[in-house]
C-alpha cells in the first residue's frame, strides 16, 4: 500500500492566503508596539526636560536611550512599511507603466529586497551572537548588553526579510497567474 500526498496550487494559494492574512496582523502589532515604545520615550524625554529645569534631576542616560529606542522602533517598523507600501520608489513613472509590467517590476524590487534584508539579517544574527559571547556592553551608564539591542534590529530585519519573500511569492503569483491571485495586503489599484 502507498500512500500518495499530493498538494495542489489551490491548497498552496489558500495557506499563502492565510500566511498573509496572519502576516498583516503581525506586522500592524509591531507597528502599534513601535508607536507605543516611541510615545513612552517622549514622555520620558518630557519629564527628563521639565525635571532638569524645574528640578534639577537629570539622569544622564536619555540620548542613550533614545538611541536604543530608534534602533528598536526602526527596525521593527521596517516589515510594516514594506507592508503598506509606505517605501520609496517612484509613484509618479508607476501610473503610466502598464499594469503587467508594474508586477513585474514589484516582483524584481521585492526579490532585491529580500536579498538586502536577509544579508542584513544574517550579518546582524552573527554580530549578535558575537557580543553575547564576548559580553560586550555600552560605554555609557547604563552599560546595556549590546547583543539585546542587536537582537532587536536582527529580529526587525528578520521581520523585513519574511515580509519581502511572502510579497515576492505574491506578486510572483499575480504575474504568472493573474486570474488566479488577489493579494489580501495590498489593495487594488
Amino acid at each position: 500500500m502507498t500512500h500518495s500526498s499530493s498538494v495542489t496550487a489551490p491548497t498552496v494559494l489558500f495557506w499563502l492566503y492565510k500566511f498573509r492574512l496572519l502576516e498583516g496582523r503581525a506586522l500592524a502589532g509591531a507597528a502599534y508596539l513601535c508607536g507605543a515604545v516611541f510615545l513612552l520615550y517622549s514622555f520620558y524625554v518630557a519629564l527628563e526636560v521639565v525635571g532638569r529645569r524645574y528640578i534639577g534631576l537629570y539622569t544622564g542616560i536619555s540620548d542613550e536611550i533614545g538611541s536604543y529606542v530608534l534602533a528598536f522602533g526602526s527596525s521593527l517598523a521596517l516589515a510594516y512599511t514594506l507592508m503598506a507600501d509606505g517605501h520609496v520608489r517612484i509613484d509618479i513613472l508607476f501610473k503610466v507603466i502598464p499594469p503587467g509590467l508594474r508586477r513585474w517590476l514589484d516582483l524584481f524590487a521585492f526579490g532585491i529586497m529580500a536579498i538586502f534584508a536577509w544579508t542584513v539579517t544574517v550579518y546582524l544574527w552573527k554580530l549578535t551572537a558575537h557580543s553575547f559571547r564576548i559580553d560586550a556592553t555600552g560605554h555609557s551608564l547604563i552599560q546595556m548588553p549590546q547583543w539585546l539591542i542587536q537582537a532587536c534590529l536582527a529580529f526587525g530585519y528578520s521581520l523585513l526579510g519574511f515580509s519581502a519573500i511572502t510579497s515576492f511569492l505574491s506578486y510572483l503569483i499575480e504575474a504568472v497567474f493573474p486570474a488566479a491571485w488577489t493579494d489580501p495586503l495590498r489593495s487594488t489599484e
